[in-house]
């Protein structure tokens, strides 16, 4: 099937050899399927192969868009010494190529921080923000779990579909990022997705009623630091019916108001009951 992005973009068919076949990380897959590949290779049908589809750049390299399981499994077969039938494009810029993996796998969806990585090539505004945003406090998203790293793309895109249509500035995406990082740092478990939207809600709903140096106290105190909350946000999820990001603004709320008489116009309404 030839996707949108191509439709009038004439192209060459052309037997390549598999070893002459490369891979750009920033159009395709972060991590291919070895169990899709060996599943491939022990039913191999040579009319399943179908055609590969790829991009001949200007250094000559050719870059597969759609098809790398298929030419891994084709690799093993035949020792990287065989040829593969490809529609070869040309003059595609990288952007063109993203979206052509993206067209290319509407039947495969791509897991999320896939698709956030080649949409950010391929100069998607959204991805482009939340990168810039993420990046403004030094965190970066991926899927690798590290210190500094968000793995938690889904939770950062609905943050900042709610700051959107709130119009909510600062950015949602960035005072939560300001809060967590003054509270843990760059400690990956504070970027746990059940948080990053917990406190995300938390500052949609009250916004200016909340004091920032209190709230980044309030999370540093508690105890165990981000696992304690969200251990105790999964207790508080089971017990109560919340959702656990739900069920974090209500934990946090709680503690936040600690201290303050019921009276007192620096409480937050309590969440549960909003």
């Amino acid at each position: 099937m030839m996707t949108a992005v191509l439709a009038d973009r004439p192209y060459t068919v052309e037997e390549i050899p598999v070893n002459e076949l490369l891979v750009d990380p920033r159009v395709q897959r972060e991590h291919f399927k070895p169990l899709k590949v060996e599943k491939i290779f022990r039913n191999y049908n040579p009319s399943a192969l179908g055609i590969i589809t790829v991009s001949r750049r200007k250094d000559r390299g050719m870059y597969i868009l759609d098809g790398w399981h298929r030419v891994e499994a084709y690799r093993r077969l035949t020792d990287n010494a065989g040829t593969v039938p490809c529609h070869v494009f040309e003059g595609l810029t990288l952007e063109e190529e993203a979206a052509v993996f993206l067209d290319s796998n509407f039947r495969e969806t791509p897991n999320i921080m896939d698709r956030f990585k080649v949409q950010l090539t391929k100069g998607d505004p959204k991805s482009l923000e939340i990168d810039r945003l993420t990046k403004q406090y030094d965190w970066t998203v991926s899927a690798t779990p590290a210190n500094g790293n968000i793995n938690a793309i889904g939770a950062l895109g609905r943050m900042y579909d709610l700051s959107e249509k709130l119009e909510l500035e600062p950015h949602l995406i960035q005072i939560v990022l300001i809060t967590i990082t003054r509270a843990w740092g760059h400690e990956r478990q504070g970027a746990q997705s059940v948080l990053l939207e917990g406190l995300g809600r938390l500052w949609a709903e009250h916004g200016e009623k909340i004091n920032l140096d209190r709230l980044v106290e309030t999370l540093r105190d508690f105890p165990d630091g981000p696992y304690g909350l969200h251990q105790a946000a999964s207790s508080v999820s089971r017990s109560r019916g919340l959702k656990v990001p739900m069920a974090v603004a209500d934990i946090v709320t709680e503690r936040y108001n600690r201290g303050y008489s019921n009276n007192s116009r620096n409480r937050l309404p309590i969440w549960r009951l909003r």
